[in-house]
């Protein structure tokens, strides 16, 4: 078997039969997709149920629940595929995908292939971020490539959607998503993996369509397990940058990823979990001092002519306004497929 397509599910009804729909319209049919309720409230684990009667190649698992970490990693462990494809279950597999990858990978062994991020809602989708300048430069390592995107200005490509892993390489890696991380699995898992990587492919493909701004997307709550998650798993990035090539270079790209995180933790409702997560970010100031880059300096300066607290609203109310122009100009500029 060539593919094994892995969905996490939990309280996903609204948006499930879109998922599997998208992988059971593929024209690539060596795969299996594997659904794995984490423990529903709604309806999602009898959606997962339909589907597997009616089709074969889709299995379902129920669990109690547990978290994304735990739900991937049964995941790999159940898999048979030869890549696996991590893809959530409010996403969707754009048309053609598995066709395509099985087109780059056929006759290649990478351990890994990287493609472009779609981002997606009802009405549009275009490119948000764009990796075909990487694709016939002579990169030779993980590690290099890494440092070539950071030097361009660009997120590194952590999201699990965004990367297809060689199975029997993801087994031998050892490297298993953090159960107690909730907010940046995904960051800490390709952060371990990248020294162990040693043979990939960059393609100006994207494997999905992301859905933006789900209701109740982990990525539009802030609470305290996200919030330290994201600011632990930065730390612990910045503590280890000396495995790279250009350590100072990813440093300082830590500490800023960790800098962006920080005003967030006013957002936390709970004012014990609150003040807990602001003791930590005080006591790792030196992460945010080695950060650089206009706002990461405009954020140290706000910080330290208001205080933390009134700063960090200050901070957050700037960008939220600074993402909303930008959103608007990435609908208006849109690029269809």
């Amino acid at each position: 078997m060539k593919f094994s397509v892995i969905v996490p599910v939990y309280n996903i009804e609204n948006y499930l039969s879109m998922c599997i729909d998208s992988v059971l319209k593929q024209r690539f049919y060596d795969y299996e997709l594997i659904l794995i309720d984490d423990g529903s409230t709604d309806h999602s684990g009898e959606v997962c149920d339909q589907y597997s009667k009616l089709h074969k190649q889709v299995k379902t698992i129920h669990k109690e629940n547990g978290g994304l970490s735990e739900v991937r990693n049964l995941g790999i462990g159940m898999s048979s595929g030869e890549y696996i494809i991590f893809l959530d279950g409010d996403d969707m597999l754009k048309n053609d995908a598995l066709y395509n990858i099985y087109s780059l990978i056929n006759n290649h062994n990478y351990n890994v292939i990287i493609g472009n991020r779609t981002n997606w809602c009802p009405d549009n989708e275009y490119v948000s971020y764009d990796l075909t300048e990487f694709q016939q430069n002579g990169i030779n390592t993980m590690s290099s490539l890494c440092e070539h995107i950071v030097k361009r200005g660009l997120q590194l490509p952590w999201p699990a959607y965004q990367t297809i892993y060689n199975r029997m390489f993801l087994l031998k890696s050892h490297v298993k998503f953090n159960i107690k991380n909730s907010g940046a699995e995904d960051a800490e898992f390709f952060f371990e993996i990248i020294p162990k990587i040693h043979s990939f492919k960059v393609t100006s493909l994207s494997f999905v369509n992301y859905r933006l701004n789900r209701e109740g997307s982990i990525n539009n709550t802030k609470t305290y397990k996200t919030v330290i998650s994201q600011l632990l798993t930065f730390r612990k990035a910045y503590n280890n940058a000396s495995g790279f090539e250009t350590p100072k270079l990813m440093k300082m790209y830590f500490a800023n990823c960790y800098t962006s995180i920080a005003p967030q933790a006013i957002l936390i409702q709970n004012s014990h979990d609150r003040a807990t997560c602001i003791n930590f970010i005080k006591n790792n100031k030196n992460i945010i001092q080695s950060s650089n880059g206009f706002k990461y300096v405009l954020a140290k300066i706000i910080w330290h002519i208001f205080g933390y607290k009134a700063g960090s609203q200050i901070i957050w109310k700037l960008s939220f306004s600074f993402k909303r122009i930008r959103d608007h100009f990435n609908i208006v500029n849109i690029r269809k497929f």
